[in-house]
């Protein structure tokens, strides 16, 4: 897939260029991240990547290699939880709540923030501003 940009604004504060542009994602996303070099939003150098972000996805940027990665927002699972039946017996478990009621539930659910895992996949994310500085 190749990285939508649409220049929306290019102005001057000091001797930085500033252009605010809108990124369009659409078909497979690639590991690592989309090109997003500097030429692309008529800079010779990047040195700010401000994006938003968009339908619950963070967006960040990559300086080292000139991509511009999406992740998935998560937490973290510290513990997990465990049912068994109550030692009385053979119990059928249906999609009935009252049937939980011969169960036991043990173990103690903890989440705590996580890092975004970077997405995979298909993927259409259309009009993601980002404000970029540079020369």
């Amino acid at each position: 897939m190749a990285l939508g940009i649409t220049i929306q604004r290019v102005s001057v504060f000091g001797n930085k260029r500033i252009v605010t542009a809108d990124l369009t994602f659409s078909g497979t996303y690639p590991p690592g991240g989309e090109a997003l070099g500097a030429a692309l939003l008529g800079l010779s150098e990047i040195d700010l990547v401000l994006p938003s972000g968009k339908s619950g996805y963070i967006l960040e940027y990559d300086y080292v290699n000139a991509k511009m990665k999406v992740l998935n927002p998560r937490a973290a699972i510290s513990n997990t939880l465990a049912v068994s039946p109550h030692p009385t017996g053979s119990i059928s478990v249906t999609s009935n709540a009252a049937s939980m009621a011969d169960h036991t539930l043990s173990g103690v659910a903890g989440v705590a923030a996580g890092a975004g895992a970077e997405y995979s996949g298909s993927l259409s994310l259309a009009d993601v501003r980002i404000i970029a500085q540079g020369y």
